[in-house]
């Protein structure tokens, strides 16, 4: 779903709701217009294996086993977003000093450990957490994972970092990223 903020920071659900009011798109939200390749292939992949690891029941149409694929690949992707919804949770709690981990969390810690590795290493101090932003003269606005001061050489220079935190299964940096 698209987010979208008020001047003062307010969040607003929805587009016909944002327009009445003048809100601003949050990064996110404008971001989803770029070409989302990756996205695009995961998604694909999901249908497909849906569809591999759904049978067919007796008598079953088309269209009914179909939905049922698609049935299975949207489940996929709803885990997939509670899973990005947990682990981002999780390092919030780490940016806040606030960090308790339920046993059913020790998987997304786990996940957790080599942001917390990079952190402790290159993090000077936190200045925000989760802080919704608003930039008026560029018309967008959002919540920011974290905005800190971090080390930028072994030598002791300093500078700032807007850190948004991704969840992926493997480490990588997109152009969208940037």
């Amino acid at each position: 779903m698209d987010h979208f903020y008020l001047l003062d920071g307010t969040m607003v659900e929805g587009l016909r709701e944002a327009r009445k009011l003048g809100a601003l798109p949050s990064v996110t939200t404008v971001l989803r217009c770029w070409p989302q390749d990756g996205l695009k292939k995961w998604l694909r992949s999901m249908d497909i294996l849906s569809a591999h690891t759904t049978p067919r029941l007796p008598d079953e149409s088309d269209d009914q086993w179909t939905e049922r694929v698609i049935a299975g690949a949207d489940e996929e992707s709803a885990r997939a977003r509670e899973t990005g919804k947990r682990r981002h949770a999780i390092i919030e709690q780490f940016h806040r000093n606030e960090l308790k981990i339920a046993q059913q969390d020790i998987l997304d810690l786990a996940f957790c450990q080599p942001y917390f590795e990079w952190f402790d290493a290159n993090v000077n101090k936190v200045r925000y957490a989760e802080r919704i932003v608003v930039n008026k003269e560029l018309g967008y606005a959002g919540t920011l994972d974290l905005d800190c001061v971090i080390q930028l050489c072994p030598t002791g220079l300093f500078g700032t970092a807007l850190v948004d935190v991704k969840n992926r299964k493997k480490l990588a940096v997109y152009d969208i990223d940037c």
